[in-house]
């Protein structure tokens, strides 16, 4: 069931999510408020000269509960204490997606490939700042951001509508041919 579709057009959209932590990691503001300047860097579709950088649909999976419970969850350790949740997710996306990729591990908390090729990154409950803004310069177009929010199947699903990996690797070079060029 869809409960919300949303289009992102700049940090403010972000900030309605709610579904980043923006705490400092090490206590230092200034690294907090870095953080969102990054995250909204890219997430500006003025930036990027079109409408709408990304559509976020929020939704809740009528089927998550009777997803079968599959015993090779791998040994995942998470320090956030949701281990329960995760395993509840990894049975439903098994069960949904035999042939997509779904791997867990730390900041964000799981990563994959659907078997078309998209990528998606996720995280369960509220993503750290430092850790989105890290993860937002992998997706390319169409790939996904998934937010697990709890065991119930409540889910916000981000999507790109722009290249943000090519973007990145775009500024990367020119930063790079820039620095060459001083060498010179």
């Amino acid at each position: 069931m869809i409960i919300d579709i949303k289009p992102i057009r700049n940090i403010n959209d972000i900030f309605e999510l709610d579904f980043i932590d923006y705490r400092p990691p090490t206590g230092d503001l200034k690294m907090s408020y870095k953080l969102m300047q990054a995250i909204d860097s890219w997430f500006d579709a003025e930036k990027h000269g079109i409408s709408v950088v990304a559509t976020a649909t929020t939704i809740i999976l009528d089927d998550y509960t009777e997803a079968p419970i599959r015993n090779d969850f791998p040994d995942w350790g998470h320090p956030g204490g949701h281990d329960s949740i995760a395993h509840k997710y990894w049975n439903w996306f098994k069960w949904k997606q035999p042939n997509s990729k779904l791997f867990f591990n730390d900041s964000p908390d799981f990563w994959g490939e659907f078997d078309d090729g998209h990528c998606f990154w996720g995280d369960i409950g509220k993503v750290s700042s430092i850790a989105f803004a890290q993860t937002q310069k992998q997706m390319g177009m169409n790939d996904l951001w998934i937010t697990v929010w709890d065991d119930s199947g409540k889910q916000t699903i981000i999507e790109t509508h722009v290249d943000l990996r090519k973007a990145w690797n775009y500024q990367l070079d020119r930063k790079l041919e820039s620095k060459m060029a001083d060498l010179f």
